[in-house]
């Protein structure tokens, strides 16, 4: 019995025995696949970097929408007709962050958070009316829930 000893790579990954085999091409085909996994596994973390890096803005902006809309249903529509308004600025500030005063970009933006928590709070897609797509904001559970106190 002919017995190889595998060690442990950098990244953890057990690499595959570089040991003569009676199929080469079987051998290098899992090195390839290997090498492609490692390589999507860099990828998939930098990825998840730069979306850490970004999430604390999106989390502020995210908070001042909440501070307009409250626990009121809302479409992009009337998020940027109150933005118009002098007590509008701070979420025309919030929307210009996030996609531009552009309803088509603030919708696809929120589509693309619908179910996400964010900054304690989940965007959810309700419905449908004559303006388009209905918005809630909810409070994430939990964000919000604190210990029981200790009782001595």
């Amino acid at each position: 019995m002919n017995v190889v000893a595998i060690e442990k790579s950098a990244d953890g990954t057990e690499p595959l025995p570089a040991t003569p085999s009676t199929k080469p091409a079987e051998l290098e085909a899992l090195h390839e696949i290997r090498d492609e996994l490692r390589l999507l596994r860099a990828a998939l973390q930098q990825t998840r970097t730069q979306e850490d890096a970004v999430k604390p803005d999106l989390a502020a902006n995210i908070r001042t929408i909440a501070a307009v809309v409250g626990d009121r249903l809302f479409s992009v529509a009337e998020l940027l007709a109150h933005a118009k308004i002098e007590q509008g600025r701070p979420l025309k500030a919030a929307l210009s962050d996030l996609a531009g005063m552009s309803g088509k970009r603030v919708g696809k933006l929120l589509r693309g958070l619908e179910g996400k928590a964010i900054g304690g709070y989940r965007i959810e897609r309700v419905g449908v009316d004559r303006q388009g797509a209905i918005w809630a904001l909810r409070v994430c559970e939990s964000e919000t829930r604190k210990p029981a106190p200790v009782v001595e």
